[in-house]
């Protein structure tokens, strides 16, 4: 299986970036962990080092990255 690698045109991270701070002001975490996990694959995290990073089951991950 294919690693699933996302590619973001720097405006679109840079705006996801900033919607994840916002996200965190406003206690949507679930929201801003989500973003973070979408820049950090864009970054070029595989799907199991971000879920180790967020502590979160790749599983989980990877439905975040596919949706």
């Amino acid at each position: 299986m294919q690693a699933r690698s996302l590619h973001l045109h720097i405006r679109i991270y840079d705006k996801l970036r900033r919607l994840k701070q916002a996200a965190e002001t406003d206690g949507a975490h679930r929201v801003a962990r989500r973003l973070h996990a979408i820049t950090l694959n864009h970054d070029g995290l595989s799907s199991g080092a971000i879920a180790h990073r967020l502590d979160a089951p790749r599983s989980k991950v990877s439905q975040w990255l596919s949706d």
